[in-house]
């Protein structure tokens, strides 16, 4: 006569039976909560699956753009809209190699550096924004090649890819146009007022204290 198995135990076996995901008794059919919150973001791993073609979206925050000329090893682009440009009086540091913009109201105590040109939203192949001031036709200055090639090559950078490449011996800008098929322009998603902002963060003349101005009415700095 075969004995009953004990009641307790049996409870016992299923209770085991029960919370071992890995049993094959149960094929998965039923499933252990503590299991699926131990496994996290990782129960869906199909949710995590990439292919190597596949895209991570990122929107640049813009915390510096630089206010210069193009450089020998980059094309560039212009914007064509009208908002994009600012023609300002402007002091160019020389030994520096940096541009302040003056304030209208400090522009009559500028007694030398001071110069008008265009500041205008430009952007190289690698989708690099920058300000770049062009120098202005006033119609005054005598005849000066640098500035006359620049606008020459800003007028084209509208419509094609073009790099600007100094000529010291010829005294101007030799220009280039891209021959391969570069990428349409990246421009920044920010008015030009918040890039004129941060391009000139700390470069502005606003106060007759600038250090720069008072260097130029011979005041101790």
């Amino acid at each position: 006569m075969t004995s009953k198995p004990n009641s307790g135990q049996h409870e016992t076996e299923l209770d085991i039976t029960a919370t071992d995901p890995a049993s094959p008794a149960l094929d998965g059919v039923v499933k252990d909560e503590r299991v699926d919150a131990a496994l996290g973001i990782f129960s869906d791993l199909k949710s995590l699956e990439v292919t190597p073609t596949t895209s991570v979206g990122a929107r640049e925050i813009l915390g510096t753009i630089a206010v210069r000329k193009p450089k020998n090893n980059e094309f560039i682009r212009v914007s064509v809209k009208p908002e994009n440009s600012l023609t300002t009086v402007l002091f160019e540091d020389k030994d520096e190699g940096v541009t302040y913009l003056v304030a209208p109201h400090i522009r009559p105590l500028m007694i030398a550096g001071a110069v008008v040109k265009m500041l205008v939203l430009a952007v190289n192949q690698a989708g690099v924004p920058f300000i770049w001031p062009v120098p202005v036709d006033d119609q005054q200055s005598r005849r000066n090649a640098w500035n006359e090639s620049a606008r020459v090559a800003y007028h084209k950078a509208k419509t094609h890819w073009v790099k600007l490449v100094g000529d010291r011996a010829a005294g101007q800008y030799r220009l280039y146009i891209a021959e391969g098929k570069l990428p349409d322009p990246r421009w920044p998603d920010r008015p030009f007022s918040e890039l004129l902002a941060i391009g000139f963060r700390n470069l502005t003349i606003d106060s007759e204290d600038h250090a720069i101005i008072r260097a130029m009415l011979g005041l101790t700095v």
